[in-house]
């Protein structure tokens, strides 16, 4: 049985990162994770495989694990806590990084891509339709 109570759900695409600290549910965790993780990934761009990252590998203990990645059209960071303040404080962490990703000169196909795949409205819509986002 798990302690955790809230999933810090990272989206990051190039210099944009979309976070959002969703409840977590031990019994539909998994599903939900692979199911918003497919998702995302066909949004930021079709992959050409069928890969989930951390979300696939088989341990020899179905424990949740603390974090999940996968590294695709930009990554997705899963992460579960047991209290807020320390999802918080990795939040403000992914905060810092996109600050530092932003600086300096973007081209416009970046920018152009970004608004095409990783729309913070269109990240939110996917999230919340698997998610309680808190």
């Amino acid at each position: 049985m798990s302690d955790y109570k809230y999933t810090l759900i990272t989206s990051q695409y190039w210099h944009s990162y979309h976070m959002f600290i969703v409840a977590f549910n031990e019994e539909s965790f998994i599903e939900q994770a692979k199911n918003m993780s497919r998702e995302l990934i066909e949004y930021k761009g079709p992959s050409t495989r069928d890969y989930l990252g951390d979300l696939e590998y088989n341990y020899e203990t179905p424990e949740i694990r603390q974090r999940y990645n996968i590294n695709e059209q930009g990554d997705i960071y899963i992460q579960n806590f047991i209290n807020l303040s320390v999802a918080l404080r990795w939040m403000k962490k992914y905060i810092g990084e996109e600050d530092n990703a932003s600086k300096g000169y973007k081209k416009k196909e970046i920018k152009k891509d970004i608004e095409e795949h990783h729309r913070f409205e269109k990240v939110k819509e996917i999230v919340e339709k698997y998610f309680e986002i808190l």
